[in-house]
């Protein structure tokens, strides 16, 4: 019976220090998306190799947050990556065509799908800094807000 709690005990530690090194992963891939959106924004028009190469920085971050999203079960946020992934494709792909209508509508779906995700996963700290919350942080934060019956 010990041996079984001591199990259950370092499985969840482990799982825990696991998302614990996936958060500051994420902020990573947050502050690189960040980045290349800031210089993407710059840019009058989306063409050319400073926005291919931003743009596939983009899709990069965003196939690693559709991981992170599908372990903390967030299914809006894995739609939202894995449709700003290919929005990220499509404007690597027109921006290095020199097609800046087709680039600025994919940068547009790139904008949206970052709008509708930090709304639901992205807190503000009281410092002003950002942090993110996990599907389980939101739940507790509704149960908690809930009236009681």
């Amino acid at each position: 019976m010990r041996r079984r709690a001591a199990t259950l005990l370092f499985l969840a530690g482990s799982s825990l220090a696991v998302i614990a090194q996936q958060v500051p992963d994420f902020n990573a891939w947050m502050k690189q998306q960040d980045a290349a959106m800031l210089e993407l924004r710059k840019l009058e028009s989306k063409v050319g190799p400073q926005a291919t190469r931003n743009a596939e920085r983009i899709g990069g971050a965003y196939e690693e947050m559709i991981g992170f999203f599908r372990q903390q079960g967030g299914k809006d946020a894995v739609k939202w990556s894995e449709e700003g992934k290919a929005a990220a494709a499509r404007l690597a792909t027109a921006a290095y065509a020199g097609k800046a209508g087709e680039a600025a509508a994919a940068f547009k779906v790139i904008a949206d799908n970052c709008n509708s995700c930090h709304k639901v996963y992205r807190t503000r700290l009281p410092d002003g800094r950002y942090a993110f919350t996990s599907e389980q942080q939101r739940e507790a934060a509704a149960k908690k807000a809930a009236p009681a019956k």
